[in-house]
Order: C-alpha cells, then structure tokens, then sequence
C-alpha cells in the first residue's frame, strides 16, 4: 500500500533554505540541473525542457518533490525528494537529491539543513519510522554524508544502476525514526549552529 500524501506539507523553512513543492515552471532550472557534472551519479532524466515540464506536472501523489530555496530570497538552489511512501510497512524513501548551485551555498550547511526539513516532515509530519535511499557505488561522499547522520549500511544491489554509461552497484543504508533524533538532529543543529555563529553581525555588517 503506497501513501498518498498530503501536499499541505511544503513549504517547511529552516534557518538559511526552505523547501517548496516543485512546479512546472522550474522546468528549465532543473533540467540545467540534472545535465550538469553535478548530477552524473544521479539516474539520467528528461532529455528536453518539454519532457521536463511534463514529467513534473504528472507526478503522483505518492511522491513530495521539491525545491531547496534560499531563505529571504527564494533563489532556487537545489532538489530533494521523498518517494513511495508506505504506511503499511512505515516507510519511505529520499532521492533526487542534488545541490545544483554550489557557488551561491558557499559556507552555508544546505544539504545538513536540506536533509533536517525532510526528516522533519518524514519523521514528525507523517509519522514514518524508517527512512531509506540508495547511493552509487561511485559516489562514496554521498555514502559517508548519510552515515555520519548515523544511517546504516543495509545493503548492496549488485550492478542495480548505469551511470555514466557504466554498471554499477547501489548501496542501500537507511535510519530508523529513533536514530535520527539521537544522532541524526543533534548532529545537524551543531552544523546550523556553528553557521549561524559565523554570519556576520548588524555592527560588523555596519562597521
């Protein structure tokens, strides 16, 4: 049984982005997107603007996509995902995640932040207790980033996707509703924290 949810749950505002629920009209900006270095290690998508248009636009309603905008200003940053929601078995998987304006996030802990708003809504919003995703083989940074918000290796599924014109495996980790607010939420404030600490004052902006 997949879940069909509820769009009211976006927009959800951190400190520095928020994430909106994507719409047709960020097309162009997402297809600039997934054709760029950034998204080689992410399952090849549309291949024209209108192929993009199209497939955001019919969506199901199992699916949240959104987009990472900055806070103040709405700037377009990047996208996150949460797929297949499953309420018999009480879980649901995060994907197309992707930071596609790296330079504009410089110093700023957007993919921490990014991944706290998703929790926030997987977790505290619709009450699932397992949150899962799968990362390339090639992409062991993705992998470390997940595991040091204390996911766990679950699994490999062996030559599961072509990438870059290659096989290669999917690692499957995943973390259960309690380890992200054991590890996972402590973890992520200390990184906003230390941020916020470091954006400079209204007296040494005025200085």
């Amino acid at each position: 049984m997949t879940q069909e949810i509820d769009p009211v749950v976006s927009p959800v505002w951190g400190d520095f982005i928020g994430l909106r629920r994507i719409t047709p009209e960020d097309a162009e900006i997402t297809l600039g997107w997934r054709r760029s270095a950034n998204a080689s290690l992410l399952s090849a998508g549309s291949q024209t603007l209108e192929e993009q248009r199209v497939w955001i636009a019919t969506r199901p309603e199992s699916e949240i996509n959104w987009m990472i905008v900055l806070k103040g200003t709405g700037q377009p940053i990047g996208m996150i995902s949460l797929v297949g929601g499953n309420k018999v078995h009480n879980h649901v998987e995060v994907g197309r995640f992707l930071i596609g304006e790296r330079k504009a996030v410089e110093g700023v802990p957007v993919a921490f932040e990014a991944m706290k708003l998703m929790y926030e809504v997987a977790f505290n919003r619709l009450g699932y207790k397992r949150v899962w995703g799968l990362t390339a083989e090639d992409n062991p940074a993705m992998t470390r980033f997940h595991k040091y918000l204390g996911w766990t290796e679950e699994g490999r599924l062996r030559e599961h996707l072509v990438l870059d014109g290659r096989r290669q495996d999917a690692i499957c980790l995943g973390i259960l509703e309690q380890e992200y607010r054991d590890i996972a939420l402590p973890r992520i404030n200390v990184m906003i924290k230390q941020a916020l600490l470091a954006q400079p004052t209204e007296t040494s902006q005025s200085d």
